[in-house]
């Protein structure tokens, strides 16, 4: 993990029976006003924000979310 770049190296392997297969992936993590900029620069608004695909309700100190934007009129 590089939090200076907001990114991290994930590695996963594979466990099927047969030969272990192992992938990386490079992941960027942003937090939400990041993605809120990015969203504005992009034309759009922030609709509705929670803290999972149930609806649950978002806290600052929550560990994920989810957000909905539309095109800003």
């Amino acid at each position: 993990m590089d939090r200076s770049q907001q990114f991290m190296v994930a590695t996963h392997t594979i466990l099927d029976g047969g030969a272990p297969q192992t992938t990386q992936h490079v992941l960027r993590y942003a937090f939400p006003q990041g993605v809120d900029l990015v969203a504005e620069l992009a034309g759009l608004r922030l609709v509705e924000r929670t803290a999972g695909w149930r609806k649950e309700r978002f806290t600052a100190l929550g560990p994920r979310h989810v957000s909905l934007f539309e095109r800003a009129e």
